[in-house]
């Protein structure tokens, strides 16, 4: 029997777009582990991402992040997928680091991959609990589509010079 848990996506506070897209499968849920992750502690794996709706980026080169709430060394699997024509995924880019506790990130190498304006992807963190049983993994996934920026969106920004004022038009901007 193959049974995978997935663990929670955080809510940030970031507005959606008026009408945005629902994500095409299921991504993320509650979930803690208590068995070879950390034995009798209980372990969770949590994206930084929305979990009701598709979130957007105007980058091609996105950050992804997560959150690991200890500190403990094991194995984690970044991966990234584009959905394509034929409503299959297409693998993009993996990649194996070592958790380090607390908030992970990873950027995508533009010499590895690059993202489309118009495109949906999904990505997927793994805490890799036993390698020789997969199914005993932690995984959480999120949904993300390139959307082209707003001239406007442009134009208020190049007039922006405090860096705080500048990240919090990309939170409100719609």
């Amino acid at each position: 029997m193959l049974s995978l848990l997935f663990a929670t996506t955080a809510i940030a506070a970031y507005k959606p777009p008026a009408n945005p897209s629902r994500p095409g499968t299921a991504t993320g849920s509650n979930s803690s582990r208590s068995n070879g992750c950390t034995g009798n502690a209980k372990t969770s794996l949590t994206a930084l991402a929305p979990i009701a709706y598709v979130g957007q980026t105007v980058s091609l080169q996105p950050t992804f992040a997560w959150f690991v709430p200890e500190a403990q060394n094991r194995d984690i699997e970044f991966s990234l997928y584009e959905y394509t024509t034929n409503g299959k995924s297409k693998l993009l880019h993996r990649v194996q680091q070592q958790s380090t506790g607390r908030i992970m990130k990873l950027s995508l190498p533009p010499e590895k991959a690059s993202l489309s304006v118009g495109n949906k992807y999904w990505w997927q963190v793994a805490l890799l609990c036993n390698p020789k049983h997969p199914s005993e993994d932690l995984l959480v996934k999120a949904e993300i589509e390139v959307v082209a920026t707003p001239s406007d969106f442009k134009n208020t920004l190049s007039s922006i010079k405090e860096p705080l004022k500048r990240a919090n038009l990309y939170c409100h901007f719609s």
